[in-house]
């Protein structure tokens, strides 16, 4: 099993605006060719990740010689799912506005 790791998360609306991956499994199972290196983590692609995302299989990037195992159902894997905070403050500063008036 290899732990998965997140990256582009500057390349996502979601994760840029306080979103955050719910994971349902923080690791994979995989199997490795002979005579490649074991890598330390598999990557997570969160490139155009939206709220409320359920984050699948597809998203994960194996590095070559690496692949899953045949445990590792590729319909039912599910990563985890995107949630977070919808604005930047906006309804804290509106709340604010209120409370003022």
């Amino acid at each position: 099993k290899l732990p998965i790791i997140y990256i582009n998360e500057d390349e996502s609306a979601a994760m840029k605006r306080g979103g955050f991956v719910v994971p349902v499994n923080r690791h994979v199972s995989c199997v490795i060719e002979e005579g490649v290196d074991i890598p330390e983590a598999i990557e997570l692609d969160l490139t155009g990740a939206v709220l409320r995302e359920v984050v699948r299989i597809d998203r994960l990037i194996f590095p070559d010689g690496v692949k899953p195992s045949k445990r590792v159902d590729p319909k039912k894997y599910l990563v985890g799912t995107i949630f977070g905070r919808r604005s930047d403050g906006e309804d804290e500063e509106d709340e604010d506005a209120d409370a003022a008036a």
